[in-house]
């Protein structure tokens, strides 16, 4: 239909756009950064963060941008150690290997309800102040899953506080799922 055209003809420019922003910026925690800030910005999210696979085998956390239950910028060492199995909590089950050999992207509206790492529940509870819902695409190279992205929360743009009631759209999963790609 035309409406899906030029819903699909905007993305495709809106990625584009992206990709020549972040091919402007040098080393990699910048265009890390900006990637992240990008995200949460446009899907209005409290946190949004990489997470890469390290010689391990496990997803490490490279990268967060977002503020806290007070509105006050997170710093990027707060809780570092954080990493995640393939399948472990939510993070990780983005990255467990479909047919097609890609991990899957992960939506829940109702955090509550999911079976989350208990330590990463208590921390971002703690920062964040409530965990209602998140968004985990892979980020997916030629052959393999090399990371995943994380948002948590949208917020409400007239309260500045994160939305209980309804969450990240199909729409908001489709944006982030094609710039994982």
């Amino acid at each position: 239909s035309v409406v899906s055209s030029f819903s699909a003809e905007r993305l495709l420019v809106e990625l584009q756009s992206i990709r020549k922003q972040l091919m402007r910026e040098s080393g990699r925690l910048r265009i890390i950064q900006v990637a992240l800030e990008i995200v949460r910005l446009r899907l209005n999210a409290q946190t949004a963060s990489i997470f890469l696979f390290s010689k391990d085998g496990c997803l490490h956390r490279v990268g967060l941008e977002g503020f806290d239950l007070n509105g006050i910028q997170i710093e990027s060492e707060w809780f570092k150690e954080e990493k995640y199995s393939v399948g472990e909590s939510f993070t990780g089950r983005a990255a467990i290997s479909q047919d097609d050999g890609f991990g899957k992207a992960q939506l829940s509206n109702d955090l509550s309800g999911e079976q989350l790492s208990s330590l990463s529940r208590e921390k971002y509870q703690r920062k964040l102040g409530a965990l209602n819902c998140a968004i985990a695409v892979p980020l997916n190279g030629q052959s393999k899953t090399f990371g995943v992205l994380d948002i948590i929360n949208k917020m409400d743009s007239s309260t500045g506080k994160p939305m209980q009631s309804s969450g990240f759209t199909d729409q908001d999963i489709h944006w982030l799922s094609a710039l994982g790609e």
